[in-house]
């Protein structure tokens, strides 16, 4: 399925740097003057209905990015095709060009360990969310992937969120957790309350479903956890698997909390909880996972951007706010906008305000 159909950049689809936050860009640019600034820092890049660009285009990003080690990639929405276009094509300059050969997704650190371990058989929807790989704009990346595997240039991937992303039945997450708990000589028969989750971990995300377990029960479980958690650190963590099994553990126990106690999406609470351990996931997996390489995350831009709070989240402090504090300038954000939806006849509809950075540059 492609949503070529569905979204427009009406000509122009912006790369914005950064340091531009975008929560203030309607009070930061109402004016001609700091209009035109932004023009001047802004990359426009043609993107007319039919016609796409070349890696060539993208050569800009040398002196942009400079001697940045990881490279953010944000989108305004997930079902932008033209932007999944253009990142897949920064994804392939930036791993030809600039030597970033790891790739990590805002998906499930566990489900997108077990991906990077397919190795050329690779199959998407074991690790990330549908819309990053069941589109035509997506699958184009996937085959890179799968095409750079095959050479000496391979492409690592991975994933830093907390929860579960892969289209894989709970019962074959349950069978690798036994798999490994066996190999580590750890019994859990006496976790009366966590075993039954094991085998319908993602039932438990549901705030539907959540409202029926007793308080009781779900602070049991969350203790389990704990428990768990110890038990394989007091065996010593000698290996890599050791210590994704035990992250993995660690961030579904959060996870649980989280939803269980904020049931209302889009919290603020709620949100700060997912993105400073989804920053926490990217420093582990950077320092332990991929040490010495250079990366590429994968994201939405409310998550990228570094800016602190907006309107409706005033409290929010995003994964990249985390991440810029820790790496400093090491660190380069790239995220993407649109200004209008086109629906079945072709109308522009859902257009941002006069005041918007988008209008401007359309306009």
């Amino acid at each position: 399925m492609s949503y070529k159909k569905n979204w427009v950049l009406t000509g122009l689809l912006i790369l914005v740097i950064l340091f531009l936050n975008l929560f203030t860009f309607s009070r930061l640019y109402s004016t001609s003057n700091r209009t035109r600034d932004m023009l001047e820092i802004a990359k426009p890049l043609s993107m007319k209905d039919n016609e796409g660009i070349e890696l060539e285009d993208l050569q800009f990003l040398d002196g942009t990015v400079g001697s940045a080690n990881i490279v953010c990639l944000g989108e305004q929405t997930h079902f932008d095709a033209k932007t999944l276009h253009v990142k897949r094509l920064i994804v392939e300059y930036l791993h030809k060009k600039l030597g970033l050969d790891v790739v990590l997704y805002e998906s499930s650190l566990y489900d997108m360990w077990q991906i990077d371990k397919q190795g050329v058989d690779i199959n998407p929807s074991f690790g990330v969310y549908r819309f990053w790989w069941d589109n035509q704009e997506s699958a184009n990346l996937w085959h890179y992937y799968k095409q750079e595997n095959e050479k000496d240039t391979p492409i690592r991937l991975g994933g830093f969120d907390i929860s579960l992303s892969g289209e894989v039945p709970d019962s074959i997450r349950k069978q690798k957790i036994e798999a490994y708990l066996a190999r580590k000589h750890i019994k859990i028969n006496s976790l009366d309350g966590l075993r039954p989750v094991l085998g319908a971990m993602s039932r438990y995300f549901s705030p539907y479903y959540a409202k029926k377990i007793p308080s009781g029960e779900k602070a049991k479980i969350i203790a389990q956890f704990e428990t768990l958690i110890s038990m394989i650190e007091n065996k010593g963590l000698e290996t890599l698997e050791d210590s994704i099994y035990v992250n993995f553990f660690s961030n579904i126990k959060d996870r649980y909390k989280s939803v269980w106690s904020y049931e209302k999406a889009g919290t603020s609470q709620r949100m700060q909880t997912r993105d400073s351990l989804m920053a926490e996931n990217v420093k582990w997996l950077l320092k332990n996972v991929y040490p010495g390489k250079k990366a590429i995350l994968w994201t939405s831009n409310l998550h990228a951007l570094y800016g602190q709070g907006n309107g409706s989240l005033p409290s929010f402090r995003s994964m990249g706010a985390h991440l810029k504090s820790h790496f400093g300038s090491s660190l380069y954000n790239i995220v993407f906008t649109s200004y209008a939806r086109k629906d079945s006849r072709g109308s522009l509809i859902r257009k941002l305000s006069k005041q918007s950075i988008e209008r401007v540059l359309h306009d």
